[in-house]
C-alpha cells in the first residue's frame, strides 16, 4: 500500500518532468535544437524518471509493510505471552497439566464426565478453563507460520508452546478432549515433541 508522501513524491516528478519538456520543446527553436530530438532524448529521460520513482515508491512501500507485519506479530507475541502467564485460568490448567494430584483430583473425573455425556454447571466452569488454554494453544500454533525473522522464531521457541503441548499430551483424557472439541489444534498436540529436533 502506498502512502501520501510516496504519491506526492511520484506526482512531483511527472510534474517537473512535464514543465522542463515543455519548456525545452518552446525553447529548443532559439537554442538551435532540433524539436524531434529533443522531443525524444526527454522522453527517454521522463520514462527512465519514471521508472525510477516507480521502484523508489514500490521500495517504499514494501519496507512499510514488511515493518508493519513485524510490529503486527510483536504485538500478537506480547498478548499472547501475557494471556498465557498472567491469566488465573491458564494458571489453574497449568497446574492441572503439571501436578499429578490436581490432574487426578480436579480435572480428569470431569473430563471423564464430559466425554461420557454431561457435567454439572461447576465442572463446566472448569471446562472453561480447559477450553480458554486450547483456544490460546491454537493461537499460538497459528502465530509460528508468521515468524519471519530469526529473532522472531527465537522468541516463539521461548514461549513454550513445545513443552505445553507435550505435557499436554501425556494427559490422556485431556488428549481425547481436544480430540472430540478442539479438533484444529489435535494433531499439533499428538505429534507434540519435548523440542522440535527430536
Amino acid at each position: 500500500m502506498t502512502d501520501a508522501k510516496t504519491i506526492f513524491y511520484l506526482v512531483a516528478s511527472i510534474s517537473v518532468s512535464t514543465a522542463i519538456f515543455v519548456f525545452i520543446v518552446i525553447f529548443s527553436d532559439r537554442i538551435g535544437f532540433p524539436t524531434a530530438a529533443v522531443a525524444s532524448t526527454f522522453s527517454a529521460a521522463a520514462i527512465a524518471g519514471s521508472a525510477v520513482v516507480t521502484l523508489f515508491a514500490f521500495q517504499h512501500s514494501r519496507k512499510t509493510t514488511e515493518k508493519t507485519t513485524e510490529e503486527s506479530w510483536l504485538v500478537t507475541y506480547r498478548e499472547l505471552h501475557k494471556e498465557f502467564w498472567g491469566n488465573p485460568a491458564m494458571a489453574k490448567v497449568r497446574s492441572w497439566l503439571c501436578c499429578d494430584e490436581a490432574y487426578h483430583n480436579e480435572l480428569k473425573p470431569i473430563l471423564i464426565m464430559r466425554i461420557g455425556g454431561q457435567v454439572t454447571q461447576t465442572e463446566y466452569e472448569s471446562l472453561e478453563s480447559l477450553d480458554q488454554f486450547c483456544a490460546l494453544m491454537l493461537r499460538i500454533v497459528h502465530m509460528e507460520d508468521f515468524a519471519v525473522s530469526k529473532q522472531q522464531k527465537q522468541a516463539y521457541e521461548k514461549l513454550g508452546y513445545y513443552q505445553w503441548a507435550f505435557i499436554t499430551k501425556h494427559r490422556d483424557e485431556v488428549t481425547k478432549y481436544i480430540e472430540i472439541h478442539w479438533e484444529p489444534l489435535f494433531p499439533h498436540i499428538r505429534d507434540a515433541k519435548l523440542n522440535r529436533s527430536q
